[in-house]
């Protein structure tokens, strides 16, 4: 498994409604209904609260509120149902911001029940490479305008994208677990090959 694949798997935690089981007494779960509207013109985002109807412009909030690590704008951005889901198997939405992080808005396609928005999300790993993938954000319409539901990527270059509900947590997490399961076999396996390659000494 590439390096990148790596990294995906790590950005799908973080995208993923930051799904880290938390306990209680530390998640912090806002009221569904009193923050809507709580996104502020005035705030560090590209948009004001009215440009909700324009899905594009709600992905983009979005990506920012990840790549700065701002859980408070991220969790008011996702559907009415994803915030119930989190809340109810105690997920806390605490994106762990990555500001070496690049994105570009994409196609946007009317679908059956949404949209779907593309986009290029890019950032640097570990050694200072810079990893470029494609993820797909899914939105449906609320009163309140567009909220983010889901979103599918590819993990493994070699299979089909995965697509990881927001508003249906316990399929978020068998297939986020099942992907990382994947990956740590494949990896496991490439150093297993890697160590049975033979090693060549230079002789002078």
């Amino acid at each position: 498994m590439s390096k990148q694949s790596l990294l995906v798997i790590t950005l799908l935690v973080a995208l993923a409604a930051g799904c880290n089981p938390s306990s209680s007494d530390n998640a912090v779960v806002p009221d569904e209904n009193a923050r809507d509207l709580s996104i502020d013109a005035s705030s560090d985002i590209p948009f004001a609260a009215a440009d909700t109807n324009k899905p594009d412009a709600v992905v983009e909030a979005f990506l920012v509120a990840l790549r700065d690590g701002n859980n408070e704008i991220a969790e008011a951005l996702l559907t009415t149902i994803a915030r119930r889901e989190t809340k109810e198997h105690e997920l806390a939405v605490q994106p762990p911001g990555s500001p070496s992080a690049q994105y570009e808005i994409g196609e946007i396609k009317h679908v059956q029940g949404g949209v779907h928005v593309n986009s290029i999300w890019s950032e640097f790993d570990e050694s200072g490479e810079r990893s470029v993938y494609e993820i797909v954000w899914v939105l449906r319409h609320e009163p309140i305008g567009w909220r983010v539901a889901g979103m599918a990527t590819a993990v493994n270059p070699a299979k089909p994208p995965i697509y990881l509900d927001f508003e249906n947590v316990p399929d978020l997490l068998q297939k986020w677990k099942q992907a990382d399961a994947e990956l740590a076999a494949q990896a496991e396996e490439d150093q297993t090959l890697q160590a049975a390659q033979p090693t060549t000494t230079l002789q002078r």
